[in-house]
């Protein structure tokens, strides 16, 4: 093989690889900072985990009342968060109800999730959801997927990232996030 074509082939398998793979990236400037590069792989562990999830069930995890109502472009809005998280990672544990723990898996399914300490809460109430890095519950959204004409969201599949800590409108530009 020639130069030229071992060439070709390495730009087109690295292409490809950059096609087919979920790419997080942040807006603006790259800031080094503590918790980028871990934040940036819990969103990549997280988005093979919902498409395993796709695998099986032949669709992403979606819900009417929290996925389909999280708008993937505005600020933090805990309670929103908090519920659109909370049902993923009742989809991805394979919980049957919020009171569910990691360790009570009741549907005999192996989880599509291992949560690493300090990626997941549960609140007094029992509800458990998947955390960023900063503490602040990750956002999932289907929005786009029910409602493709919306502007409010950005894949046709599902939106997934991290507010990196962020809570207000100038911080969109810091996001981790798969748009």
């Amino acid at each position: 093989m020639t130069a030229a074509a071992l060439i070709f082939a390495f730009v087109v398998a690295i292409g490809t690889a950059f096609y087919i793979s979920p790419v997080f990236v942040q807006s603006g400037a790259l800031e080094k900072r503590r918790g980028f590069g871990r934040q940036t792989n819990e969103l990549m562990m997280l988005s093979a985990a919902i498409e395993s999830y796709k695998t099986d069930h032949g669709h992403y995890p979606t819900d009417p009342a929290t996925t389909e109502q999280l708008k993937a472009n505005t600020p933090y809005d805990y309670a929103a968060y908090m519920r659109a998280s909370a049902f993923l990672y009742r989809c991805l544990m394979h919980a049957d109800d919020d009171k569910t723990s990691p360790n009570e898996n009741t549907s005999g399914n192996k989880p599509y999730l291992t949560s690493e300490p300090g990626m997941v809460h549960t609140t007094p109430d029992g509800t458990t959801y998947i955390l960023d890095v900063n503490g602040n519950s990750i956002g999932y959204s289907t929005l786009k997927s029910v409602h493709p004409e919306s502007p409010d969201g950005h894949n046709m599949t599902y939106d997934l990232w991290s507010t990196s800590g962020g809570a207000s409108q100038a911080d969109l530009q810091k996001w981790v996030k798969n748009w």
